[in-house]
């Protein structure tokens, strides 16, 4: 398809890169992915792997290579070396912190040459599943919302709202917030409640006995969606904690925040603050560098050379078990809630 849109010959197409996470990967190479999934979660192979694009019924040359990332570990996949690959981690001040939001997020800090990682369980919410008016980022998602003298949203498409995309769903969690209608604990406030004002509390209605924030004709925020960002924000904020703690520092002293993925381009810098999705930072400054997992592929397409620094980053990398930490449980129970 890509190629008849391009209006190129997919014959004349001599070197295929793959960057996913890592069942993903290993579904592409065909590789057995059933070790992933169970305990104790181990990948067939976390090497860098080419092979002949025809062994993977590739359509291309029949001279075609086909090259995968190298993975760190069964939950921390290629997709994470190549936009590690793309960013220049020398060129960042230090200590930093790579951050890749999603149904899987991934955490990478580096600092005096050394790199820590770790993967936690977000959950699919941002991506518009299990939230009750959720959609993927196309026409017709909110995207961004904000309360000014009246409610005020972007519609993916400049139409009418159908549903309410990741970007969008952290951004009225952040504006409930602010203006009271929610609490840390993450409880959606009822009509009752004293000193909300009017033009806020007249969004607010009750189905079924449960509580919603309605955003548009048949788009609404539930009680349970909001739950639901509570679980995302706590996994990765954990994350973020452990791996901090693990190198021996605290949030003041990071230098560089790097917000990576399509989805992590459209969050709003105070919705994060604002939730606690990160922890205050006094020094730190947040980069926004989209879809660096593609950059990386094309860069290691275009450098051969690339592809040894990517082992070697790989290698590097030294794994944190959030499961076998022993201050997991505790943490992630403190950061279900909202604004710490």
């Amino acid at each position: 398809l890509l190629c008849s849109d391009k209006c190129v010959n997919s014959g004349h197409i001599y070197q295929i890169v793959c960057a996913g996470n890592t069942t993903k990967q290993h579904i592409f190479l065909n590789k057995e992915i059933k070790g992933i999934g169970e305990y104790p979660y181990r990948a067939e192979t976390l090497d860098m792997v080419t092979v002949p694009a025809k062994d993977l019924a590739l359509n291309a040359s029949q001279h075609a290579l086909a090259t995968a990332f190298p993975s760190i570990s069964a939950y921390i996949g290629g997709d994470i070396i190549s936009g590690l690959l793309a960013i220049c981690s020398e060129s960042c001040k230090t200590p930093a912190i790579f951050l890749d939001i999603g149904t899987n997020g991934e955490v990478v800090l580096f600092m005096d040459g050394k790199m820590v990682a770790t993967s936690t369980a977000a959950g699919p919410c941002f991506e518009g599943m299990t939230i009750s008016s959720g959609m993927r980022a196309g026409e017709g998602a909110i995207e961004h919302v904000a309360f000014e003298d009246e409610l005020t949203m972007e519609v993916i498409g400049n139409t009418r709202p159908m549903g309410v995309c990741g970007s969008g769903l952290l951004d009225i969690i952040a504006e409930l917030l602010r203006v009271g209608l929610i609490n840390a604990r993450g409880r959606l406030t009822g009509k009752e409640c004293n000193g909300v004002p009017e033009k806020y509390s007249t969004y607010l209605f009750e189905k079924d006995k449960k509580r919603y924030f309605r955003l548009a004709d048949n788009v609404s925020i539930s009680q349970e969606d909001i739950r639901q960002v509570q679980l995302a924000k706590a996994a990765i904020r954990t994350g973020v904690e452990i791996l901090i703690a693990t190198c021996g520092i605290c949030p003041d002293d990071l230098k560089t925040v790097i917000i990576a993925g399509a989805f992590g381009y459209h969050l709003k810098e105070e919705s994060l603050f604002r939730t606690g999705f990160l922890p205050a930072m006094k020094n730190a400054r947040l980069l926004y560098v989209g879809n660096s997992s593609l950059e990386g592929a094309v860069r290691m397409l275009l450098d051969k050379e690339l592809a040894k620094e990517s082992v070697h980053i790989a290698r590097k990398a030294h794994v944190v078990e959030l499961s076998q930490n022993p201050e997991f449980e505790s943490t992630f129970i403190r950061e279900m809630h909202f604004g710490r």
